[in-house]
């Protein structure tokens, strides 16, 4: 009978760290370019019983269930008009690199740009893009193809190639580390970042004046939520079940 507490516990872990997850992704319905979770669950190590019919064979038993990891889910999102010239879109795969405070560099699909003090290309979170492009003082705006070039537009219509925007790839994106700000690093398991233009290598397109929306279907989230929180109100009556069946045994007079 405290086999039956054990397992249905750990049920119950494991389906509130599910329940977390979903609440996270819905958290992040609005947010630009997130990317949702999931949980991961496995099976906890089985115990041998012997089987009192046979006296000999033994049944095994499993021990619950753990939510084995968090796992990120890179299909892309939806691309919409936001009329804002600063804002770059990938359509397809790949990452805008860009360079953290403390020189290390990391990954971001959230193209929501600004021009920083120094008229460089930025996130919102103030970090460079790492193609170092700068908007000249004397321009107007930027115009950015598909391909990645940057044309820095004048008040006399004129147009002058400033740069490039490359993007980068990995070939296991799904193990990328995710930190805040929508930003992700390479490991081991994600390996290091190979580079292309654009539209180039199995790498997407950049949309000028587009961002890319989250991953995340409510609809989705929602039945993903019932399911979960049935799955723990089931556990929580193993255990009452459990409890119960305990307090009659301790009541018994041999």
């Amino acid at each position: 009978m405290i086999e039956a507490l054990y397992i249905a516990a750990t049920g119950m872990h494991a389906e509130a760290s599910q329940i977390d997850t979903i609440s996270n992704n819905m958290a992040n319905l609005n947010t630009t370019a997130y990317k949702r979770q999931g949980v991961s669950f496995e099976s906890l190590m089985y115990q041998a019983q012997e089987n009192g019919a046979t006296g000999s064979r033994n049944q095994s038993y499993g021990m619950g269930a753990v939510a084995d990891k968090i796992v990120r889910f890179f299909e892309p999102g939806d691309i919409k008009s936001s009329e804002n010239w600063l804002d770059v879109a990938i359509s397809g795969k790949g990452f805008f690199e860009v360079e953290l405070p403390n020189g290390a560099l990391a990954y971001t699909r959230a193209g929501n740009f600004k021009l920083d003090e120094n008229g460089f290309l930025s996130t919102r979170e103030g970090h460079l893009l790492a193609d170092r492009i700068q908007m000249p003082a004397d321009s107007s705006q930027l115009r950015i193809t598909d391909g990645g070039d940057v044309y820095a537009t004048f008040p006399d219509s004129s147009e002058e190639l400033i740069g490039s925007i490359s993007l980068a790839g990995f070939m296991a994106e799904q193990d990328l580390d995710a930190i805040s700000g929508g930003l992700y690093i390479a490991n081991e398991s994600s390996g290091s970042a190979f580079y292309s233009e654009p539209g180039d290598g199995g790498l997407g397109l950049v949309r000028q004046g587009y961002v890319e929306t989250s991953n995340v279907d409510l609809v989705e989230e929602m039945l993903s939520l019932t399911m979960a929180q049935r799955a723990y109100e089931g556990n929580s009556q193993v255990i009452r079940a459990a409890d119960e069946m305990m307090r009659i045994n301790n009541s018994l007079r041999i």
